[in-house]
């Protein structure tokens, strides 16, 4: 409870400085409105790190399966969460620094600095990767599931190795191809010149995972041809689990930023 108090409360409040910081014109109040926002910043890591460490344990206790559906989308969440924060952190300590700055000259009203609070395009090339992200990490979760229910039920193969297959080609692949293509777009107008390192390691897991999907949504459609049984049908979780391990690997990068 602790973890999840801390982690709702902090959001809320970066929430509310945001807010506030987009009503303000000088650059020195949006600094120190923005520069608040890090005591948040941290009731939010602290209770990201409760909730995961302690909602594992509690798993345990409770003796629910690390597998089940319900606790793999919880784990994609949390993931999926802390990825959008540290897209949103990123974007406030640009523009954080910026209000120092000016704020240092003649602490004036500047159209950067206004458009950088306030550009709803990039907030909503934000949302839509963000969008994509969660949607193709449910998704390959999803299929995840399907394939740990049907090395279990096995009378039901053809079904689970059916829905796999959906889920790959209606909601996973449209999902990538969002995510991809918003990701894209933002690259395109935060660094037209040269992109961070950090980022080349979305943009390389992304398109690597493109042939990972596509590799499952044939083993699936051929697993489905024979009744979700044989080889096939078992290696669609497998590189769906990879594709995941990978995106977790992505997720770290767009969150810390290494080398930023």
């Amino acid at each position: 409870m602790t973890g999840a108090f801390l982690l709702i409360g902090g959001a809320v409040a970066a929430g509310v400085l945001n807010f506030a910081a987009l009503q303000r014109e000088r650059p020195s109040e949006i600094a120190v409105l923005l520069g608040l926002t890090r005591f948040a910043v941290v009731s939010i890591m602290v209770g990201l790190l409760f909730t995961l460490v302690f909602g594992l344990w509690l798993v345990h206790e409770a003796q629910y399966g690390y597998g089940d559906g319900w606790i793999v989308a919880a784990i994609i969440l949390w993931f999926a969460g802390s990825a959008l924060g540290g897209a949103g952190g990123k974007r406030d300590r640009r523009a954080r620094e910026l209000a120092e700055r000016l704020a240092s000259e003649n602490d004036a009203p500047h159209p950067e600095l206004r458009a950088l609070v306030r550009d709803p395009v990039a907030l909503a090339l934000l949302f839509l990767h963000v969008l994509g992200a969660m949607v193709l990490a449910g998704g390959t979760g999803a299929v995840v599931v399907f394939g740990v229910g049907r090395n279990r039920y096995s009378q039901h193969a053809a079904l689970l190795t059916r829905l796999s297959f959906r889920t790959l080609v209606f909601l996973v692949l449209p999902s990538w191809i969002l995510m991809r293509v918003s990701a894209q777009l933002i690259s395109d107008k935060e660094f037209p010149h040269n992109a961070p390192g950090w980022m080349d390691v979305g943009f390389t897991v992304s398109e690597g995972g493109l042939l990972i999907l596509i590799a499952a949504g044939i083993l699936a459609w051929v697993g489905l041809r024979r009744g979700g049984m044989g080889r096939a049908a078992a290696a669609v979780p497998a590189l769906a689990a990879l594709y995941l391990a990978a995106l977790a690997v992505a997720w770290w990068a767009m969150s810390a930023k290494p080398g930023a």
